[in-house]
């Protein structure tokens, strides 16, 4: 399966995969919340996507319809400090720092600017208009774009170093600028934001298996910066979450031992544990046949036509799909109800790919309950 996300939900799969292979090791695996994770073996790609914040949908809402109404929007993009809507035709500015008052919380300490966790990122800073900046982090991404390269579904290029120097800086203003609002509004969270390197796996098992969905509700769905990723919901062995809407609510009992699995995979409540692949951003530069750098876009104008940018994540999806190299993906379309409102859904052809393609820069419904299901 491949599986397209934010840097943030990339963060929850590494986290919960990152679970299930402490406990194989430490012989845990009577874990009752062991039992329900093997599922999560069969994610074999992930792609993130460039993510510098994400707006709450409703907020979005009301502001584009401040100008215009929601479902005559064809395409929007965040460039050069504003945000571009586009009517058919017709385009229309907004100046940014109106955007920034309605940034999710859980943005404002999110440190991963270019998915440093994933196995392919994807994202318009960098190359041309027209194209994307792709990177490949581990054997597998690699493969998996070179191959792509190979078949023709889509074509690379060079990527200039003045281009790539942006986004190691976002990389370390975002990183740096996530530290600080951790300092200030999150006191007495016991969240680490340090490099990996310097916390053992074992000893953040240590500080957080006492920890319960109590904890959990009172340090981060509470405070507004659960990214409904679902990972909590996924994980409890008792069942203690249901979603109102689109937030975790606790209507059952956390498990008699407390194991303390749901605030260990949050990626807001322990925001390093899991990453042991993680490319630091201070080994940017690399010459690893894993990691390599291009600017690229899809060979098909279909594709150009109704994408974001390059319409890479697009054709890469296309050519999993159609070489059998996946059997499915999981990806972000539009609700039927309420356009431009992230919905997640699965793929398993490629009839309704081009729906899917497009930025919404919101945050998506919860992916991982609903990606749960469609293994069972």
């Amino acid at each position: 399966m491949l599986f397209v996300g934010l840097p943030c939900h990339i963060q929850a799969i590494r986290k919960i995969q990152s679970f299930y292979q402490y406990n194989l090791k430490e012989d845990s695996t009577d874990s009752v919340a062991f039992q329900s994770l093997s599922w999560f073996k069969d994610i074999d790609i992930t792609i993130g996507l460039f993510c510098k914040e994400n707006i709450e949908y409703k907020y979005l809402k009301k502001l584009i319809e401040e100008v215009r109404e929601i479902n005559c929007l064809t395409k929007m993009t965040i460039e050069n400090n504003s945000i571009e809507l586009f009517f058919g035709d017709e385009r229309i500015d907004l100046e940014i720092y109106e955007l920034r008052k309605l940034v999710h919380e859980g943005c404002r300490i999110c440190s991963d600017f270019s998915s440093n966790f994933s196995d392919i990122s994807v994202g318009s800073m960098g190359s041309p208009t027209g194209w994307s900046t792709l990177i490949t982090r581990s054997e597998k991404g690699s493969s998996f774009v070179l191959e792509a390269i190979r078949r023709g579904y889509i074509e690379v290029s060079e990527v200039d170093k003045k281009q790539l120097d942006r986004i190691r800086k976002m990389d370390i203003k975002k990183r740096e600028s996530a530290i600080k609002e951790m300092n200030k509004h999150l006191e007495g969270l016991p969240i680490f934001y340090n490099n990996f390197s310097d916390i053992k796996k074992k000893e953040i098992y240590e500080l957080t298996v006492n920890q319960n969905c109590y904890v959990l509700d009172f340090f981060v769905i509470s405070r507004n910066i659960c990214i409904k990723c679902g990972a909590c919901a996924s994980i409890c062995p008792t069942q203690a979450f249901e979603f109102e809407g689109e937030l975790p609510r606790i209507k059952g009992e956390c498990h008699k031992k407390i194991c303390g699995a749901c605030f260990i995979i949050c990626p807001k409540a322990n925001l390093a544990f899991g990453c042991d692949e993680i490319q630091l951003i201070t080994k940017f530069y690399t010459n690893s046949d894993a990691k390599k750098i291009y600017s690229a876009r899809s060979t098909m104008q279909e594709i150009l036509k109704n994408s974001q940018d390059g319409g890479v994540v697009t054709s890469l999806i296309k050519f999993g799909l159609e070489t059998r190299k996946i059997k499915k993906a999981l990806v972000t379309s539009m609700d039927q109800n309420e356009k431009w409102k992230p919905k997640s859904c699965i793929l398993r052809t490629t009839k309704k790919l081009t729906e899917t393609s497009k930025s919404k820069y919101s945050l998506s419904s919860p992916f991982l309950p609903f990606l749960q299901k469609s293994f069972k």
